[in-house]
Protein backbone atom coordinates (compact mmCIF):
# COMPACT_ATOMS: atom_id res chain seq x y z
CA UNK A 1 0.00 0.00 0.00
CA UNK A 2 3.25 2.13 -0.11
CA UNK A 3 2.04 5.76 -1.43
CA UNK A 4 -2.30 5.18 -1.47
CA UNK A 5 -4.73 4.43 1.40
CA UNK A 6 -8.41 4.24 2.15
CA UNK A 7 -9.82 6.49 4.21
CA UNK A 8 -13.28 7.83 5.35
CA UNK A 9 -14.63 11.00 7.13
CA UNK A 10 -17.24 9.65 10.27
CA UNK A 11 -20.65 11.32 9.20
CA UNK A 12 -23.01 10.43 12.41
CA UNK A 13 -22.06 11.53 15.84
CA UNK A 14 -21.77 8.63 17.92
CA UNK A 15 -20.88 7.97 21.49
CA UNK A 16 -18.77 4.31 20.94
CA UNK A 17 -18.40 2.32 24.51
CA UNK A 18 -17.55 -0.67 22.41
CA UNK A 19 -16.14 -1.10 18.91
CA UNK A 20 -13.87 -4.22 17.38
CA UNK A 21 -11.33 -3.82 14.11
CA UNK A 22 -9.95 -6.99 12.53
CA UNK A 23 -7.92 -7.58 9.38
CA UNK A 24 -5.31 -9.96 7.99
CA UNK A 25 -1.43 -7.97 7.47
CA UNK A 26 1.39 -9.22 5.91
CA UNK A 27 4.85 -7.69 6.83
CA UNK A 28 6.86 -7.06 3.61
CA UNK A 29 10.54 -5.72 5.84
CA UNK A 30 11.52 -4.79 9.15
CA UNK A 31 13.48 -2.50 11.32
CA UNK A 32 11.06 0.51 10.12
CA UNK A 33 7.24 1.92 11.25
CA UNK A 34 4.26 0.55 9.96
CA UNK A 35 0.96 2.10 10.42
CA UNK A 36 -1.94 -0.34 10.19
CA UNK A 37 -4.53 2.16 10.65
CA UNK A 38 -5.00 5.30 11.83
CA UNK A 39 -8.38 7.41 13.23
CA UNK A 40 -7.84 10.87 14.33
CA UNK A 41 -9.95 14.16 14.77
CA UNK A 42 -8.98 16.20 11.37
CA UNK A 43 -8.08 19.28 13.33
CA UNK A 44 -5.83 18.10 15.99
CA UNK A 45 -4.72 14.36 15.34
CA UNK A 46 -2.09 14.79 18.99
CA UNK A 47 -4.65 15.00 20.78
CA UNK A 48 -7.21 13.02 19.54
CA UNK A 49 -6.50 10.03 17.65
CA UNK A 50 -5.98 5.98 17.76
CA UNK A 51 -3.89 3.93 15.86
CA UNK A 52 -1.94 0.65 15.70
CA UNK A 53 1.16 0.41 13.94
CA UNK A 54 4.39 -1.99 13.78
CA UNK A 55 6.95 -0.02 15.49
CA UNK A 56 10.78 0.44 14.63
CA UNK A 57 11.83 -2.58 16.56
CA UNK A 58 9.35 -4.64 14.86
CA UNK A 59 7.11 -4.64 18.19
CA UNK A 60 3.26 -3.88 17.98
CA UNK A 61 2.03 -0.57 19.58
CA UNK A 62 -1.32 0.62 19.94
CA UNK A 63 -1.29 4.10 20.87
CA UNK A 64 -4.62 6.42 21.50
CA UNK A 65 -5.08 10.39 22.88
CA UNK A 66 -8.04 11.70 24.22
CA UNK A 67 -8.25 15.06 25.57
CA UNK A 68 -5.04 14.37 27.94
CA UNK A 69 -6.25 10.34 28.89
CA UNK A 70 -3.09 8.63 27.03
CA UNK A 71 -3.61 4.59 26.06
CA UNK A 72 -0.09 3.14 25.27
CA UNK A 73 0.33 -0.90 24.30
CA UNK A 74 3.80 -1.66 23.77
CA UNK A 75 4.34 -5.68 23.15
CA UNK A 76 7.36 -7.29 24.15
CA UNK A 77 7.11 -9.79 21.43
CA UNK A 78 8.45 -8.71 17.68
CA UNK A 79 6.88 -9.38 14.60
CA UNK A 80 9.33 -10.12 11.90
CA UNK A 81 8.21 -12.65 9.63
CA UNK A 82 7.36 -11.66 5.66
CA UNK A 83 6.65 -15.23 4.61
CA UNK A 84 3.30 -15.16 6.02
CA UNK A 85 -0.03 -13.64 6.70
CA UNK A 86 -1.29 -12.85 10.79
CA UNK A 87 -4.80 -11.97 11.53
CA UNK A 88 -4.81 -9.21 14.34
CA UNK A 89 -7.55 -7.91 16.27
CA UNK A 90 -8.18 -5.56 18.42
CA UNK A 91 -11.15 -5.31 20.87
CA UNK A 92 -12.33 -2.04 22.51
CA UNK A 93 -14.77 -1.72 25.63
CA UNK A 94 -14.84 1.25 27.80
CA UNK A 95 -17.23 -0.56 30.10
CA UNK A 96 -14.43 -3.20 31.19
CA UNK A 97 -11.84 -1.40 33.79
CA UNK A 98 -7.89 -0.22 33.48
CA UNK A 99 -5.81 -2.42 31.30
CA UNK A 100 -8.81 -4.62 30.09
CA UNK A 101 -10.55 -1.64 27.83
CA UNK A 102 -8.09 -2.51 25.05
CA UNK A 103 -7.93 -6.64 24.52
CA UNK A 104 -4.85 -7.70 21.52
CA UNK A 105 -5.40 -10.63 19.39
CA UNK A 106 -2.68 -12.18 17.52
CA UNK A 107 -4.19 -15.14 15.65
CA UNK A 108 -6.39 -16.13 17.73
CA UNK A 109 -4.07 -15.76 21.12
CA UNK A 110 -5.01 -12.90 23.74
CA UNK A 111 -1.66 -10.98 23.74
CA UNK A 112 -0.58 -10.76 27.56
CA UNK A 113 3.20 -9.63 27.22
CA UNK A 114 3.69 -5.59 27.21
CA UNK A 115 6.61 -3.77 27.57
CA UNK A 116 4.33 -0.79 28.49
CA UNK A 117 0.37 -1.30 29.39
CA UNK A 118 -1.03 2.35 29.33
CA UNK A 119 -4.51 2.09 29.73
CA UNK A 120 -7.06 4.96 28.77
CA UNK A 121 -9.77 6.72 30.80
CA UNK A 122 -12.70 8.19 29.55
CA UNK A 123 -16.27 7.14 28.80
CA UNK A 124 -15.79 6.39 25.09
CA UNK A 125 -13.67 5.93 22.06
CA UNK A 126 -13.29 8.43 19.44
CA UNK A 127 -13.49 5.99 16.37
CA UNK A 128 -17.23 6.79 15.10
CA UNK A 129 -17.65 11.18 15.99
CA UNK A 130 -18.12 13.60 13.41
CA UNK A 131 -14.72 15.36 12.44
CA UNK A 132 -12.74 12.14 12.81
CA UNK A 133 -11.18 10.69 9.96
CA UNK A 134 -10.32 6.60 9.52
CA UNK A 135 -6.85 5.48 7.71
CA UNK A 136 -6.21 2.29 6.67
CA UNK A 137 -2.00 2.33 5.41
CA UNK A 138 -1.36 5.96 6.46
CA UNK A 139 -0.43 8.31 9.40
CA UNK A 140 -1.37 11.93 9.01
CA UNK A 141 0.44 12.94 11.27
CA UNK A 142 3.42 12.05 10.06
CA UNK A 143 2.95 11.77 6.37
CA UNK A 144 3.54 7.89 6.51
CA UNK A 145 2.39 5.52 4.13
CA UNK A 146 2.20 1.56 5.06
CA UNK A 147 4.12 -0.95 2.45
CA UNK A 148 2.24 -3.54 4.63
CA UNK A 149 -0.03 -5.88 2.48
CA UNK A 150 -4.02 -5.51 4.38
CA UNK A 151 -6.95 -7.67 3.58
CA UNK A 152 -10.29 -8.10 5.03
CA UNK A 153 -10.36 -5.10 7.29
CA UNK A 154 -13.49 -4.64 9.29
CA UNK A 155 -14.33 -2.07 11.76
CA UNK A 156 -17.72 -2.42 13.84
CA UNK A 157 -18.84 0.21 15.64
CA UNK A 158 -20.60 -0.66 19.32
CA UNK A 159 -19.60 -4.39 19.41
CA UNK A 160 -16.79 -5.75 21.12
CA UNK A 161 -16.05 -8.76 19.56
CA UNK A 162 -14.05 -12.06 19.79
CA UNK A 163 -11.87 -13.26 17.37
CA UNK A 164 -14.00 -16.35 16.84
CA UNK A 165 -16.25 -14.43 14.63
CA UNK A 166 -13.50 -13.47 11.92
CA UNK A 167 -11.22 -16.86 12.50
CA UNK A 168 -10.83 -20.05 13.56
CA UNK A 169 -8.47 -22.95 13.86
CA UNK A 170 -7.64 -25.40 10.91
CA UNK A 171 -8.61 -28.84 12.17
CA UNK A 172 -5.78 -30.76 9.78
CA UNK A 173 -2.61 -28.47 10.82
CA UNK A 174 -3.90 -26.25 13.58
CA UNK A 175 -3.09 -23.38 12.04
CA UNK A 176 -5.03 -19.94 12.20
CA UNK A 177 -6.83 -19.47 9.20
CA UNK A 178 -9.83 -16.92 7.80
CA UNK A 179 -13.29 -17.51 7.98
CA UNK A 180 -16.30 -15.18 6.71
CA UNK A 181 -16.87 -12.67 9.54
CA UNK A 182 -20.03 -13.37 11.63
CA UNK A 183 -20.90 -10.23 12.95
CA UNK A 184 -24.88 -9.14 13.49
CA UNK A 185 -24.52 -5.67 13.17
CA UNK A 186 -21.95 -3.48 11.62
CA UNK A 187 -22.89 -0.24 13.81
CA UNK A 188 -23.33 3.13 12.38
CA UNK A 189 -20.07 4.02 10.95
CA UNK A 190 -18.74 0.31 10.50
CA UNK A 191 -17.56 -1.31 7.39
CA UNK A 192 -16.31 -4.61 6.00
CA UNK A 193 -13.37 -4.05 3.01
CA UNK A 194 -12.23 -7.50 1.41
CA UNK A 195 -10.00 -6.02 -0.65
CA UNK A 196 -10.79 -8.05 -3.14
CA UNK A 197 -11.99 -6.70 -6.13
CA UNK A 198 -9.24 -4.89 -8.08
CA UNK A 199 -11.60 -2.14 -9.80
CA UNK A 200 -12.69 -1.42 -6.38
CA UNK A 201 -10.59 -2.08 -3.72
CA UNK A 202 -12.50 0.26 -1.12
CA UNK A 203 -16.42 -1.44 -1.65
CA UNK A 204 -17.72 -1.66 1.81
CA UNK A 205 -19.37 -5.02 1.59
CA UNK A 206 -20.55 -4.68 5.49
CA UNK A 207 -24.13 -3.86 4.29
CA UNK A 208 -23.90 -0.12 4.85
CA UNK A 209 -22.52 0.51 1.98
CA UNK A 210 -20.46 3.25 3.22
CA UNK A 211 -18.47 5.31 0.69
CA UNK A 212 -14.97 4.97 1.10
CA UNK A 213 -12.02 6.79 -0.65
CA UNK A 214 -8.59 6.09 -2.40
CA UNK A 215 -5.88 8.11 -2.15
CA UNK A 216 -3.49 6.91 -5.29
CA UNK A 217 -3.42 3.22 -6.78
CA UNK A 218 -3.80 0.28 -5.08
CA UNK A 219 -2.34 -2.74 -6.04
CA UNK A 220 -4.36 -5.68 -5.93
CA UNK A 221 -2.54 -9.27 -5.55
CA UNK A 222 -3.68 -12.72 -5.38
CA UNK A 223 -1.54 -12.95 -2.06
CA UNK A 224 -4.17 -13.17 0.50
CA UNK A 225 -5.07 -14.71 4.08
CA UNK A 226 -6.33 -18.15 2.14
CA UNK A 227 -3.42 -18.52 -0.33
CA UNK A 228 -0.22 -17.03 0.69
CA UNK A 229 1.90 -16.49 -2.36
CA UNK A 230 5.43 -16.99 -2.55
CA UNK A 231 7.54 -13.54 -2.69
CA UNK A 232 11.26 -12.43 -2.59
CA UNK A 233 12.79 -12.67 1.09
CA UNK A 234 14.09 -9.93 2.98
CA UNK A 235 15.66 -11.54 5.53
CA UNK A 236 17.91 -13.75 3.10
CA UNK A 237 19.81 -10.40 2.08
CA UNK A 238 22.96 -10.37 4.28
CA UNK A 239 25.51 -10.86 1.59
CA UNK A 240 23.30 -9.09 -1.24
CA UNK A 241 22.27 -6.19 -0.22
CA UNK A 242 19.13 -5.93 -1.88
CA UNK A 243 16.06 -3.45 -1.33
CA UNK A 244 12.96 -4.69 -2.05
CA UNK A 245 9.39 -2.73 -2.56
CA UNK A 246 6.27 -3.83 -4.18
CA UNK A 247 5.11 -6.58 -1.25
CA UNK A 248 8.90 -7.77 -1.91
CA UNK A 249 8.11 -8.93 -5.43
CA UNK A 250 10.74 -6.31 -6.71
CA UNK A 251 14.45 -6.55 -5.98
CA UNK A 252 16.74 -4.01 -6.58
CA UNK A 253 20.89 -5.92 -6.47
CA UNK A 254 23.56 -3.54 -5.43
CA UNK A 255 26.72 -3.42 -7.57
CA UNK A 256 28.58 -4.19 -5.11
CA UNK A 257 27.40 -7.81 -4.25
CA UNK A 258 27.20 -10.55 -6.33
CA UNK A 259 25.16 -12.65 -3.62
CA UNK A 260 21.75 -14.29 -4.56
CA UNK A 261 18.79 -13.49 -2.79
CA UNK A 262 15.79 -16.47 -2.31
CA UNK A 263 12.08 -16.84 -2.10
CA UNK A 264 9.94 -17.49 1.10
CA UNK A 265 9.22 -20.99 -0.07
CA UNK A 266 11.03 -23.70 0.48
CA UNK A 267 10.22 -26.68 -2.34
CA UNK A 268 10.83 -30.42 -1.86
CA UNK A 269 8.44 -32.25 -4.17
CA UNK A 270 5.95 -31.26 -7.44
CA UNK A 271 6.43 -28.75 -10.11
CA UNK A 272 6.90 -24.55 -10.25
CA UNK A 273 6.53 -21.68 -12.06
CA UNK A 274 8.21 -18.32 -11.80
CA UNK A 275 8.29 -15.46 -13.98
CA UNK A 276 10.92 -12.81 -13.84
CA UNK A 277 11.43 -8.78 -15.70
CA UNK A 278 14.60 -8.00 -16.26
CA UNK A 279 15.51 -4.04 -15.80
CA UNK A 280 18.81 -2.96 -15.79
CA UNK A 281 19.22 0.95 -16.44
CA UNK A 282 22.82 0.45 -17.95
CA UNK A 283 24.03 -0.77 -20.93
CA UNK A 284 25.78 -3.81 -20.16
CA UNK A 285 23.49 -6.90 -19.58
CA UNK A 286 26.32 -8.99 -18.38
CA UNK A 287 25.97 -11.39 -15.38
CA UNK A 288 22.23 -11.97 -14.55
CA UNK A 289 21.37 -15.03 -12.98
CA UNK A 290 18.08 -16.50 -12.72
CA UNK A 291 17.79 -19.83 -10.82
CA UNK A 292 17.16 -22.40 -8.23
CA UNK A 293 19.46 -22.97 -4.81
CA UNK A 294 18.80 -25.20 -1.64
CA UNK A 295 20.57 -22.53 0.27
CA UNK A 296 21.17 -19.12 1.01
CA UNK A 297 24.27 -17.39 -0.16
CA UNK A 298 27.50 -17.87 1.91
CA UNK A 299 29.65 -15.09 0.35
CA UNK A 300 29.38 -11.57 -0.85
CA UNK A 301 31.81 -11.83 -3.96
CA UNK A 302 30.05 -15.55 -5.07
CA UNK A 303 26.70 -15.56 -7.81
CA UNK A 304 24.20 -17.87 -8.38
CA UNK A 305 26.10 -20.68 -9.92
CA UNK A 306 29.53 -20.80 -8.07
CA UNK A 307 31.22 -23.71 -6.26
CA UNK A 308 29.31 -22.94 -3.06
CA UNK A 309 28.14 -26.18 -1.94
CA UNK A 310 29.05 -29.29 -4.79
CA UNK A 311 27.45 -27.99 -7.83
CA UNK A 312 23.77 -27.45 -6.20
CA UNK A 313 22.71 -23.55 -6.95
CA UNK A 314 22.59 -23.28 -10.66
CA UNK A 315 20.97 -20.12 -12.67
CA UNK A 316 20.28 -18.99 -16.57
CA UNK A 317 23.31 -16.52 -17.32
CA UNK A 318 22.00 -13.34 -19.67
CA UNK A 319 25.35 -13.02 -20.81
CA UNK A 320 26.15 -16.04 -22.70
CA UNK A 321 22.49 -17.69 -22.92
CA UNK A 322 24.18 -20.71 -21.13
CA UNK A 323 23.44 -22.11 -17.68
CA UNK A 324 25.91 -21.38 -14.56
CA UNK A 325 27.13 -24.25 -12.20
CA UNK A 326 29.86 -24.79 -9.73
CA UNK A 327 31.68 -21.98 -11.60
CA UNK A 328 30.89 -22.99 -15.05
CA UNK A 329 29.48 -21.99 -18.31
CA UNK A 330 27.24 -24.49 -20.16
CA UNK A 331 25.09 -23.80 -23.61
CA UNK A 332 21.88 -23.33 -23.45
CA UNK A 333 19.44 -20.73 -24.90
CA UNK A 334 19.68 -17.50 -25.93
CA UNK A 335 21.33 -14.14 -24.37
CA UNK A 336 18.61 -11.80 -22.18
CA UNK A 337 19.08 -9.02 -20.56
CA UNK A 338 16.81 -5.34 -20.16
CA UNK A 339 13.45 -5.74 -20.94
CA UNK A 340 13.28 -9.67 -21.36
CA UNK A 341 11.07 -12.27 -19.10
CA UNK A 342 12.21 -15.20 -18.12
CA UNK A 343 10.51 -18.04 -17.00
CA UNK A 344 11.94 -20.41 -14.45
CA UNK A 345 10.28 -24.34 -14.33
CA UNK A 346 11.50 -26.49 -11.54
CA UNK A 347 10.23 -29.90 -11.85
CA UNK A 348 11.41 -31.71 -8.50
CA UNK A 349 9.69 -34.98 -9.42
CA UNK A 350 12.34 -35.38 -12.04
CA UNK A 351 14.45 -32.82 -10.48
CA UNK A 352 14.97 -30.89 -13.81
CA UNK A 353 14.83 -27.45 -14.24
CA UNK A 354 13.82 -25.30 -17.56
CA UNK A 355 13.57 -21.69 -18.45
CA UNK A 356 12.42 -19.69 -21.45
CA UNK A 357 12.85 -16.50 -22.39
CA UNK A 358 9.56 -14.54 -23.14
CA UNK A 359 7.83 -16.62 -23.69
CA UNK A 360 9.80 -19.62 -25.66
CA UNK A 361 11.09 -22.92 -24.03
CA UNK A 362 15.09 -22.67 -24.45
CA UNK A 363 17.08 -25.56 -25.56
CA UNK A 364 14.26 -27.64 -27.33
CA UNK A 365 12.55 -27.94 -24.27
CA UNK A 366 15.51 -30.10 -22.43
CA UNK A 367 16.30 -29.91 -19.13
CA UNK A 368 19.13 -29.42 -17.06
CA UNK A 369 19.44 -32.12 -13.88
CA UNK A 370 19.23 -30.67 -10.37
CA UNK A 371 21.16 -31.99 -7.32
CA UNK A 372 19.09 -34.75 -6.09
CA UNK A 373 16.82 -33.61 -3.34
CA UNK A 374 18.58 -36.41 -1.06
CA UNK A 375 21.91 -34.91 -1.50
CA UNK A 376 20.97 -31.46 -1.72
CA UNK A 377 22.48 -29.10 1.77
CA UNK A 378 18.61 -29.13 2.77
CA UNK A 379 16.42 -31.24 1.49
CA UNK A 380 14.81 -28.73 -0.73
CA UNK A 381 15.19 -26.16 -3.31
CA UNK A 382 14.14 -21.92 -3.54
CA UNK A 383 13.97 -19.92 -6.47
CA UNK A 384 16.61 -17.71 -6.50
CA UNK A 385 18.45 -15.17 -8.89
CA UNK A 386 21.40 -12.54 -8.36
CA UNK A 387 23.59 -10.42 -10.64
CA UNK A 388 27.70 -9.59 -10.18
CA UNK A 389 29.46 -6.15 -11.34
CA UNK A 390 26.79 -3.85 -12.83
CA UNK A 391 23.18 -4.20 -10.73
CA UNK A 392 19.61 -5.52 -11.63
CA UNK A 393 16.26 -4.88 -10.94
CA UNK A 394 14.17 -8.14 -10.71
CA UNK A 395 10.28 -7.99 -10.68
CA UNK A 396 9.28 -11.37 -9.92
CA UNK A 397 5.80 -13.03 -10.34
CA UNK A 398 4.92 -15.50 -8.40
CA UNK A 399 1.33 -15.74 -9.86
CA UNK A 400 0.48 -12.49 -7.73
CA UNK A 401 0.13 -10.75 -11.40
CA UNK A 402 2.16 -7.60 -11.37
CA UNK A 403 5.75 -6.80 -12.35
CA UNK A 404 6.77 -3.86 -9.95
CA UNK A 405 3.33 -1.96 -9.93
CA UNK A 406 2.66 -2.89 -13.66
CA UNK A 407 -0.54 -5.49 -13.82
CA UNK A 408 -0.62 -8.35 -16.40
CA UNK A 409 -3.47 -7.83 -19.43
CA UNK A 410 -4.92 -10.93 -20.40
CA UNK A 411 -3.00 -13.17 -17.58
CA UNK A 412 -2.67 -16.99 -17.90
CA UNK A 413 -3.61 -19.07 -14.64
CA UNK A 414 -1.99 -22.11 -14.27
CA UNK A 415 -3.82 -25.73 -14.94
CA UNK A 416 -5.58 -25.36 -11.72
CA UNK A 417 -6.72 -22.06 -12.18
CA UNK A 418 -4.70 -19.90 -9.94
CA UNK A 419 -2.27 -16.99 -10.19
CA UNK A 420 -1.83 -14.81 -13.00
CA UNK A 421 0.97 -14.28 -15.32
CA UNK A 422 2.14 -13.63 -18.59
CA UNK A 423 2.71 -16.37 -19.84
CA UNK A 424 0.84 -19.68 -19.46
CA UNK A 425 2.97 -22.31 -17.05
CA UNK A 426 1.66 -25.55 -18.93
CA UNK A 427 2.38 -24.13 -22.87
CA UNK A 428 5.00 -26.06 -24.71
CA UNK A 429 7.10 -29.70 -24.02
CA UNK A 430 9.63 -30.69 -21.68
CA UNK A 431 11.89 -33.53 -22.24
CA UNK A 432 9.42 -34.36 -24.87
CA UNK A 433 6.46 -34.26 -22.55
CA UNK A 434 3.35 -31.86 -21.45
CA UNK A 435 3.78 -31.11 -17.94
CA UNK A 436 1.43 -28.63 -15.53
CA UNK A 437 3.54 -26.21 -13.85
CA UNK A 438 1.94 -24.50 -10.87
CA UNK A 439 2.18 -21.20 -9.17
CA UNK A 440 4.09 -21.18 -5.78
CA UNK A 441 1.03 -20.57 -3.27
CA UNK A 442 -0.06 -22.38 -0.15
CA UNK A 443 -3.57 -24.10 -2.23
CA UNK A 444 -1.12 -25.54 -4.38
CA UNK A 445 2.03 -26.64 -1.76
CA UNK A 446 -1.03 -28.57 -0.08
CA UNK A 447 -2.65 -29.98 -3.12
CA UNK A 448 0.93 -31.43 -4.98
CA UNK A 449 3.39 -31.04 -2.18
CA UNK A 450 6.39 -29.00 -1.85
Amino acid sequence: MADTYIWRNATSDVAVQKATISFWVKKTSSGTSQYCFYTGLTTNWSDYSFYMKFHTDDTIKIVGASGGSTLDYKTTAKFRDPTSWMHIVIKLDMTETGTDRVKLYINGVFETNYSTQTAMTGSEWYTGKTGYRQHIGYAPSEGTYSSLLLSHYIYVDGLALAPTDFGETDATSGIWKYKAPDVSAYGTNGFYLKMEDSSNMDLDSSGNALTMTTSGTLTATKDSPSNNFCTMNPLDNYYPGATFSEGNCKAIMSTSAYAWITGTFALSAGKWYFETYVDVSIDTDDYLLIGASPYPAEAANAELGTNQQASQDLGYYGYTGGYRRDGANTAYGDTFGDGNYIGTYIDLDAEKIYWSKDGVIQNSGTGISLTALASTSTGHWFPAMSQYGTGATYEVNFGNGYFGTTEITSPEADAGGIGAFKYDPSAGTFDGSSKDFRAICTKNIKAYGG
